[in-house]
């Protein structure tokens, strides 16, 4: 996925390839710019299908696994692509109904981002990468942008 702003425009309408629903591996706003380019590999697997047990509230349907990777940059001015940067990581997804009727979806994912860089903004100085990231979400359906 990717997009292009071809004007200037303030950086808080700039494209961040970085989070949750982007590159994993590193933070939000670690990754941003008016043109953006990210690819994703991922492999999913079920571990556990139709399990059909209850605990509590809950009823279990299915887990899957998946291993991904992730390639990307987001930038202003010329494409370098010297300064794409690459993650990889795992996730967990769990199948649920709550109460019954309410769809639920549990994702545990883990990212870590092989590359690193610095981040220079007037005084502050801030380092990305070379670190593992975690991130926990409880949702009616997985709505990522790697769906």
């Amino acid at each position: 996925w990717g997009g292009i702003i071809d004007r200037e425009v303030d950086d808080f309408f700039d494209f961040f390839a970085g989070g949750l629903h982007g590159m994993k591996g590193y933070s939000f706003f670690s990754i941003g710019g008016r043109k953006m380019a990210v690819g994703n590999l991922t492999y999913r697997f079920p571990i556990l299908k139709n399990i059909h047990a209850q605990r509590a509230h809950l009823y279990l349907h299915h887990v899957y696994g998946s291993l991904f990777a992730d390639y990307g940059n987001a930038w202003d001015d010329e494409l370098e692509t010297d300064d794409f940067k690459a993650d990889v990581g795992m996730d967990l997804r769990v199948y649920m109904t709550s109460f019954y009727v309410f769809p639920t979806a549990l994702e545990m994912s883990a990212a870590y981002g092989l590359d690193s860089f610095t981040l220079v903004e007037d005084d502050y100085v801030e380092s990305y990468g070379k670190e593992w990231r975690f991130y926990l979400s409880l949702l009616f359906t997985f709505g990522t942008s790697r769906e």
